[in-house]
């Protein structure tokens, strides 16, 4: 059995949305992906200028298992997949550079390890991590894509549900998928269903600024033979507020750099010193502030790129981000079923899986409508 004539929406744009709406039109239904901003993609977004991929957001994941290896394939991703380079983490602290253990490097960026040795590797893809976000794009059918239109209210009806916008827009769809954030998620489901939204834990998050700096390879004194740093304070934790690391993503992955280039990011927590709305020229100079004495900055950057993230990441290593629900999907009266780090936590993979289940729960709980 199909969804053909079935009208679902699904509340937000990034991995898990469109995965999501990606197998609903596989399936037959009438999709409308809602998405607060004016691109698709949450926090995966790829700049791409002459020569070099420049990862505003994620910039890869972990080694995929079998069932999102096959998703991958039927994307059309697997043969463009790159490795990251099997290069060491240092640490900077006091003034100096050193080989950082990649279980304690998990520690400090909040990585839950469980005991087990982290990979190391990671992967991505050729042309930046926005080629998945293009694929999933590429593979929608029978769906429309409601840009800049973030859902405020959704309200049950006798019939489905009834999806608010901005300027009062309704739309009523037969099912729903929410894959939002945790707080949108816990506050649309509380407008389902009274005290729903208190099954979606909500972590503390905080916001992050990244600062993307090409150079030409003679400039930069540091051999950049390591994937990046991590900043250690003096109590041994990294830092709340300021530069907190620095990823060499032209060391760390293939094609980010033509090969007489650089390019380097650095990753801070505003704070006093700088805001997250501070402009591009200061965060830049911050930046590259910070990065001279550690990587020994002979010339002026010839590409820079600063990208916002606000209220993006958990604030305390380890903070809950998802619900222990076994299926990592929540239903509500057989109508409304959530997907994404609302109940997966991070990762860009579990997302995927994540939007392809919930749209397996609702053909499921077409049948009982």
């Amino acid at each position: 059995m199909t969804l053909d004539g079935a009208r679902v929406g699904v509340v937000g744009g990034g991995v898990a949305g469109l995965a999501a709406a990606v197998e609903l039109g596989r399936l037959g239904a009438e999709t409308y992906l809602y998405e607060s901003s004016d691109t698709v993609g949450g926090q995966i977004r790829t700049f791409r200028a002459p020569g070099f991929v420049i990862e505003d957001g994620a910039d890869g994941f972990s080694t995929p298992s079998s069932s999102e290896r096959e998703l991958l394939t039927t994307l059309g991703l697997t043969g463009r997949l790159v490795k990251q380079r099997a290069l060491p983490l240092l640490s900077y602290r006091a003034g100096t550079l050193s080989r950082l253990n990649p279980k304690l490097a998990a520690e400090l960026l909040g990585i839950r390890t469980h005991g087990v040795r982290p990979r190391s590797s990671l992967l991505s893809f050729e042309t930046g991590m926005s080629d998945l976000v293009d694929a999933l794009e590429s593979a929608l059918s029978n769906a429309t894509i409601r840009r800049a239109k973030p859902v405020l209210v959704v309200s049950p009806s006798p019939d489905g549900i009834i999806t608010q916008t901005q300027n009062h827009n309704y739309d009523a769809v037969d099912l729903l998928v929410i894959a939002t954030p945790p707080v949108v998620a816990g506050k649309l489901l509380s407008f389902a269903a009274q005290g729903l939204g208190d099954t979606i834990p909500v972590p503390e998050l905080t916001s992050i600024v990244t600062v993307s700096l090409a150079f030409p390879r003679s400039a930069v004194v540091h051999p950049l033979d390591a994937t990046g740093f991590v900043v250690i304070g003096r109590d041994g934790a990294v830092p709340r507020d300021g530069l907190r690391a620095c990823s060499f993503a032209s060391s760390k992955f293939p094609g980010r750099a033509p090969r007489d280039h650089v390019l380097v990011r650095a990753f801070y927590r505003p704070g006093d010193a700088l805001g997250l709305d501070e402009a591009d020229e200061r965060w830049v100079d911050r930046a590259i502030h910070d990065l001279d004495p550690v990587l020994g900055l002979r010339a002026d950057c010839i590409l820079s790129r600063v990208a916002r993230w606000p209220q993006a990441l958990p604030a305390r290593p380890g903070a809950p981000a998802g619900t222990s629900t076994l299926d990592l999907i929540h239903r509500c009266g057989e109508r409304v079923v959530v997907a994404g780090s609302a109940v997966t936590g991070p990762g860009v993979l579990s997302a995927l899986c994540s939007g392809r289940k919930a749209a397996s729960a609702v053909h499921a709980a077409s049948h009982d409508l």
